[in-house]
């Protein structure tokens, strides 16, 4: 397996940065999906919840590709998950 040294040199990639930002985008279009086609309030903060997590990891891997920092996309990441959370509760 890979060692955490190794894991950190791949993740360093651009293309692992950009490819991770691609699969995040995919999962937070499918989240915009949901939340227009839902039809009831579970679904609307599952896909709300969605939005905000994948949208979060996908600038946040955007970022890290072209050496950029992102301050504050915790917040919003946190909040998506609350979201998934919440529906699952309702």
């Amino acid at each position: 397996m890979f060692s955490s040294d190794s894991l950190k040199a791949l993740l360093q990639q651009k293309k692992v940065r950009l490819l991770l930002a691609a699969i995040s985008l995919i999962f937070a279009l499918i989240g915009i999906h949901l939340l227009l086609t839902g039809v009831d309030r579970a679904d609307w903060l599952r896909g709300g919840g969605n939005i905000l997590i994948w949208g979060g990891f996908a600038v946040t891997n955007l970022a890290k590709a072209y050496n950029r920092s992102t301050s504050g996309l915790n917040i919003p990441i946190n909040i998506g998950g609350v979201l998934l959370v919440a529906s699952w509760f309702v």
